[in-house]
């Protein structure tokens, strides 16, 4: 929280990065131990729950005062101020800290428990490391093109840029895995003599 209010940049990043180990420490620990199946329909729910009032908050934004209210009545009696503006700040860590987290561990969870499920949502698995290259060039490329065009920065806030960018993003993304990224890992495989042998899987002892 400190480096979020210091450094927002710094602090979700470094906040994000620890987070997602410990999501992986603790599905690592619920699969060794044969856990997966038990705890897939609670983490299911708790993840249901919590993006319904997310969304709700959007609309209503009600998670903030709630919380200043909350803090106020346990800190006042004890003769402790308060900055409202940490509300905010809790609400956001209880989103980045509990609802994402809990998020990933429910897909992992469900995952492991009941096998391969999202082999119909696998060619967007393909694109990844295509939408990884190619989302931040492209948001050069909006910034640039609105500049240009003397549009204001309100249309980055519209339905319509975010349908732009998004198609935009999945065509590019589409045509440099296909033409690039396959034509390569392909040339790597075949082309340089030793490369498979390299990267051979080593053989599990018993």
């Amino acid at each position: 929280m400190v480096l979020s209010g210091r450094n927002s940049d710094l602090g979700r990043g470094l906040f994000s990065f620890f987070a997602g180990g410990f999501v992986y420490y603790l599905y690592a620990k619920m699969a060794a131990q044969g856990l997966c199946q038990r705890w897939k329909t609670p983490l299911s729910a708790a993840t249901i729950a919590g993006f319904a009032v997310a969304v709700l908050d959007i609309k209503l934004g009600f998670v903030t005062p709630a919380i200043n209210q909350l803090m106020e009545a346990v800190l006042a009696p004890a003769g402790y101020g308060y900055d409202t503006a940490m509300g905010g700040r809790i609400a956001w860590l209880l989103v980045t800290g509990w609802l994402f987290p809990v998020a990933l561990l429910t897909l992992v969870t469900n995952e492991t428990a009941r096998g391969a499920m999202g082999k119909t949502l696998s060619p967007l698995g393909d694109l990844s490391y295509s939408l990884y290259l190619t989302h931040f060039p492209l948001q050069l490329f909006f910034a640039y093109g609105v500049a240009a065009m003397g549009w204001d920065k309100s249309f980055y806030y519209t339905d319509l840029a975010l349908l732009c960018f998004m198609g935009l993003l999945l065509a590019l993304s589409f045509a440099s895995h296909h033409y690039v990224e396959c034509p390569i890992r392909r040339y790597l495989r075949n082309g340089i003599p030793g490369w498979n042998s390299i990267f051979k899987p080593v053989p599990q002892t018993t």
